[in-house]
């Protein structure tokens, strides 16, 4: 039973994301605000503020600490710099090899 619970919520915990995701993508092209994908929840809090106090109480994120979740962003986003980076450098040398 607990498991059934377990694999449920985690269902809908993901399409909550896609349909928080989507209305975030709606939301800003009607603004014609641009989004980062890395910081969704800050681009949802900008495009609706009851919105993502209702989000954020669901996803159960109240008590995150601002600032390590700000220095964890940017790590990932020096990560994902890193890897499109060498996957452009990987990209090139198998075309000169070609």
């Amino acid at each position: 039973m607990i498991l059934g619970f377990a694999e449920a919520s985690h269902y809908l915990d993901g399409i909550l994301l896609d349909l928080v995701e989507n209305y975030v993508w709606l939301k800003s092209s009607t603004n014609k605000v641009k989004i980062d994908y890395t910081t969704l929840m800050q681009s949802l809090e900008g495009l609706g503020e009851s919105n993502y106090e209702h989000v954020t109480r669901f996803l159960g994120l109240g008590g995150i600490d601002r600032l390590k979740a700000s220095e964890t962003i940017d790590k990932a986003r020096e990560t994902m710099r890193r890897i499109r980076a060498d996957r452009k450098a990987l990209i090139k040398n198998r075309s000169l090899k070609s």
